[in-house]
C-alpha cells in the first residue's frame, strides 16, 4: 500500500496480522508443518515429500529454518550423537551438526568444521557415550 499523502513520513505501510511474522514469508503454519517433516526426515527427502503437497520448499531453506528453530532437546541428557558436516553455502561456508543417534533429531550446529570448536563442544558435554563421526580427516 502506499500514502498518496506528501506530508507523510510513510511511503508504504502493511497491515500486520498475527499468522505471518512481520516481514516474513511465510505463515506460521507452514514453517511448523515444514519443521515438523525436516525432523523427521533429512531435508532432500522433506523438500521432496513437501513438494508433493504443493509446498515449494528448497533443502537450503529448510536447513535455515532449521538454525532458527529453538532448541527443544535436553542436550545434556543425550549419550549418543552423530558429528557431521554440512554447507551452509557451498563451496564458500561449512558447519558441524550434533544428531541424536537415537532419535535422529538435531541437537547442535555449531558454524564451523573446525576441530578445535568441535573439540570443545564435545569437551563441554561430558554425558556422551558413543559417538559416531564423519570420516573426513577434519574429526579424526
Amino acid at each position: 500500500m502506499f500514502c498518496p499523502n506528501s506530508e507523510c513520513s510513510h511511503k508504504t505501510f502493511s497491515e500486520r496480522f498475527d499468522f505471518v511474522n512481520p516481514k516474513g514469508k511465510k505463515t506460521k503454519r507452514l514453517v511448523d508443518r515444514i519443521l515438523i517433516a525436516s525432523t523427521k526426515l533429512s531435508s532432500v527427502s522433506a523438500s521432496a515429500l513437501l513438494k508433493e503437497g504443493a509446498i515449494q520448499v528448497s533443502k537450503s531453506s529448510i536447513c535455515d529454518l532449521l538454525k532458527k528453530m529453538p532448541a527443544l532437546v535436553d542436550k545434556f541428557s543425550i549419550i549418543n550423537i552423530c558429528v557431521d558436516d554440512f554447507a551452509f553455502r557451498k563451496r564458500y561456508n561449512y558447519g558441524t551438526v550434533m544428531v541424536d543417534l537415537d532419535t535422529h533429531r538435531i541437537i547442535d550446529i555449531i558454524d564451523s568444521r573446525e576441530t578445535k570448536q568441535v573439540e570443545e563442544w564435545l569437551k563441554s558435554h561430558p554425558n556422551l557415550k558413543v559417538i559416531s563421526r564423519d570420516g573426513a580427516q577434519t574429526y579424526a
